[in-house]
């Protein structure tokens, strides 16, 4: 393999990924590191759609959900027989 085969295969792509790496990185880890304050107002909003997060306790795995029970099916139909003429 010659030398500029293997930059156009191996090193271009490396370069590219860290400049992408070096370009998003930053801009999205305020998105993910940062807390959000909500006023009571919005707290309470929250609240009454039903929406509700807490952290699981340090040191504890969160709990497995519940298996869901199979749904049991419509009983069918019965139709009469049809009668001879």
């Amino acid at each position: 393999m010659s030398a500029s085969r293997f930059a156009a295969v191996n090193i271009v792509p490396l370069l590219g990924r860290i400049l992408l790496c070096a370009a998003f990185v930053p801009a999205g880890y305020d998105k993910i590191f940062s807390k959000t304050e909500l006023t009571t107002e919005q707290a309470a909003r929250l609240d009454a759609i039903g929406w509700s997060w807490t952290p699981p306790p340090l040191g504890v795995a969160p709990a497995a959900p519940p298996i869901a029970k199979p749904a049991t099916p419509a009983p069918a139909a019965t139709t009469p027989a049809p009668s001879k003429p």
